[in-house]
């Protein structure tokens, strides 16, 4: 059974606002995001030279898409390309997310749920390990939510 998205529209017919399609963007810009802030540490420009880092996340994410792409057609003979966009674009993510992730599992109710199986929050080898993979797993789903989003309203 797949989960599907209806448009919605006004009554006069008008403006159609389908809700697949507006996640998709929006996961798409916080996957740009995260490549944007991967990009700014690798380069570590100059403060207020900005521009290469903002092109370079640009086109690193417009190749990453147009790789991950192959992965969502018909064509199966090139889903090795899009597997590897949607592996690269993980790592890239995560590198964007993980110097934040640490932080979430200090946050009072994530912290308390660790403090009831004995893990403290504060901890800095928890918060590295846990950080991790909080980065892995959120920089997989904004590596693939914009592709099956966009597709979930036709």
């Amino acid at each position: 059974m797949a989960v599907r998205s209806e448009p919605l529209t006004s009554k006069d017919g008008g403006i159609k606002f389908n809700p697949g399609k507006i996640g998709a963007l929006i996961t798409a810009a916080i996957s740009w995001l995260t490549t944007y802030w991967c990009v700014a540490w690798i380069m570590q420009p100059e403060p207020g030279k900005y521009t290469l880092v903002i092109v370079v996340s640009i086109v690193t994410e417009i190749v990453l898409t147009l790789m991950k792409r192959c992965l969502f057609n018909n064509d199966h003979s090139d889903d090795g390309i899009g597997w590897a966009g949607i592996i690269v674009d993980t790592i890239i993510n995560a590198g964007g997310i993980l110097p934040r992730a640490g932080r979430l599992l200090t946050f009072p109710p994530i912290a308390a749920i660790l403090a009831v199986v004995g893990v403290g929050a504060d901890n800095p080898s928890v918060q590295n390990i846990g950080g991790f993979i909080i980065a892995i797993i959120a920089g997989a789903l904004l590596s693939v939510l914009p592709h099956r989003l966009w597709g979930s309203g036709d």
